[in-house]
């Protein structure tokens, strides 16, 4: 089987990492050939296959693949509109987020309105388009032909056991908040999706725990302001960017994850696979994902709830991270995800 991937770019960002790790697990298999093409000329990461990189999708004979596997807006709409170019090759994209939700936060209401249902109209055109849970193909089930939607969880290399190091100055600086506090991580591009702000909030009201958060973005000065606004910015340490993230789990008491929308986050995956004890927010695709059993769910914007669970988390912790492990091992493992597309794009052919 021939499979083309096309991404908007080789970025180190959610999902081009799915697609990296689905493609490294795809070539392993016998009689699969994958083959990356890209549009906008950033490369951060590494693909076991031929890469490349191209502006338009007549630059190249699609249809001499079976499959043309299309992730994020450009390289659905730019696939869609080569369909018959493309044919015989069957068309599949896979959905990472809720669209609104997800594009109001980047665009605002109005440019989200339509680029939704743009986006929507050319998938209407594929022949299989794959959500990330059952829940959130319900959503798109008043947006998309129902018959060509399909759900698959995302799946993650797991993450070694042997960390890489980290710089001195980093380490110097989470050593001070270990030595009296429980260290809240987070790892994510800061913007208001993340809800950060809940976390900041939590420790205003629960002086046992500090907060670390690998990443950038926009509401990096703001979380900082609101910080020292509520008298906890001695807890707060927003490292910034580090390529490296997973590298700091090892520091983590509890990982916190206090979206207001996602898609199907790899991070929790990550932890999960390290065995770390989680607070979620109760957004249903999040529920659907781990039990509460393995993770404790807090009311989405109630921080005294969020303070309640991340006292629960630390005082299950030897529980929850088996529990959280067991889970990702049985479930999320990026070669069970590699077989349910290896059947799904059989089964188109």
């Amino acid at each position: 089987m021939k499979i083309a991937f096309i991404l908007p770019s080789l970025a180190n960002k959610g999902p081009v990492i799915v697609a990296r790790d689905l493609v490294n697990e795809m070539v392993k298999r016998e009689g699969i050939k994958c083959t990356v093409f890209y549009l906008k000329d950033i490369v951060e990461l590494e693909f076991d296959c031929e890469v490349i990189h191209f502006a338009a999708a007549n630059e190249v004979d699609l249809s001499r693949y079976d499959i043309v596997h299309s992730h994020m807006f450009m390289p659905n709409l730019l696939a869609a509109r080569r369909k018959k170019y493309i044919r015989p090759a069957k068309l599949v994209a896979t959905l990472h987020s809720y669209m609104d939700k997800d594009m109001k936060n980047t665009y605002g209401a109005f440019k989200a309105f339509f680029i939704e249902r743009i986006w929507c109209a050319f998938l209407n055109r594929f022949d299989k388009v794959v959500c990330l849970s059952g829940d959130m193909q319900r959503y798109y089930g008043k947006r998309i032909n129902k018959k060509l939607l399909t759900y698959i969880y995302n799946g993650r290399t797991t993450v070694t056991q042997d960390d890489g190091a980290i710089s001195d100055s980093d380490l110097q600086q989470i050593m001070v908040l270990k030595k009296s506090h429980a260290v809240i991580g987070a790892v994510a591009g800061i913007s208001k999706i993340k809800g950060y702000d809940q976390l900041v909030r939590a420790l205003a009201t629960n002086p046992k725990f500090a907060l670390l958060v690998i990443g950038d973005g926009v509401e990096r000065e703001p979380l900082m302001r609101l910080a020292n606004e509520l008298g906890v910015a001695e807890r707060c340490l927003f490292l910034g960017y580090r390529s490296n993230a997973t590298d700091y789990f090892r520091y983590f008491d509890v990982y916190g994850l206090t979206s207001i929308s996602e898609g199907f986050p790899l991070v929790l995956l990550e932890a999960a696979s390290r065995g770390i004890p989680t607070v979620c927010s109760d957004l249903p695709n999040l529920k659907e994902m781990f039990d509460d059993k393995e993770v404790c769910f807090y009311k989405l914007h109630d921080i005294a709830d969020l303070s309640s669970s991340l006292d629960r988390a630390l005082r299950r912790k030897e529980d929850l991270s088996e529990r959280i492990k067991k889970r990702y091992n049985e479930n999320y493992r990026i070669d069970i995800i590699c077989d349910k597309y290896l059947a799904l794009f059989r089964s188109l052919l």
